[in-house]
């Protein structure tokens, strides 16, 4: 509907109902017809169809800012607000957030939890797309979904109880990727840091390492 059949209705005091999956058509909404949105989804717990107006999803503003309605319906991003549990996984990503920016350790029980839900919560959406739907950047990724849900493990049963962080951990991971596909004698890997928890666990020890 264009801004001229809008005004029409609005004149002519009308309710016009149209149904559509078209982005395009969905891009053209304005702020002001956003208020008449109603999402028609599938729930699958409750085993029905269910009708949610846009403006009453959780964290419609935070949704809304991140593009074009027809955009956030191509790339699933308003899939995932539909989602069972999406608020405790916000709530997760926030705890997550805390714990991971700056560097800050993951240390005693309340880490080594928070790493558990961290692998348990990826390897559901991979396995279920719920809470999140995981979508890689390109057709052509090379990085294997298995191989994520493997780093989570790793840094949840190996890493964060030695206070190791999500980041370093893939860092350690991808210098032991080399060692063990190729490992030739003579062949050494090193990780390259002054970080000395870090340089701990890299796959050869250096003779002299830079650290200071």
């Amino acid at each position: 509907m264009d801004v001229g059949q809008g005004e029409a209705c609005t004149r002519r005091n009308l309710n016009v109902l149209v149904t559509t999956h078209n982005p395009a058509t969905l891009d053209g909404l304005t702020r002001e017809q956003w208020e008449g949105v109603v999402l028609c989804f599938w729930d699958r717990e409750k085993k029905a169809s269910r009708l949610v107006p846009l403006l009453e999803l959780p964290r419609a503003d935070v949704l809304l800012e991140r593009g074009h309605l027809g955009d956030l319906v191509t790339r699933r991003v308003l899939e995932q607000h539909l989602m069972p549990g999406f608020e405790e996984s916000q709530k997760l990503v926030c705890a997550l957030s805390r714990r991971l920016r700056g560097g800050q350790p993951h240390r005693g029980r309340a880490g080594r939890r928070l790493a558990d839900l961290l692998a348990n919560t990826v390897r559901s959406c991979v396995e279920t797309a719920n809470p999140w739907i995981i979508t890689p950047a390109s057709e052509d990724i090379l990085y294997d979904l298995s191989e994520l849900l493997r780093l989570c493990d790793v840094y949840a049963r190996e890493m964060a109880v030695q206070s190791i962080g999500l980041s370093d951990t893939a860092i350690i991971e991808e210098a032991r990727r080399p060692k063990g596909k190729y490992n030739q004698p003579g062949d050494q890997v090193h990780i390259w840091t002054r970080d000395l928890g870090l340089k701990a666990h890299e796959p050869d020890a250096e003779p002299e390492p830079l650290l200071s």
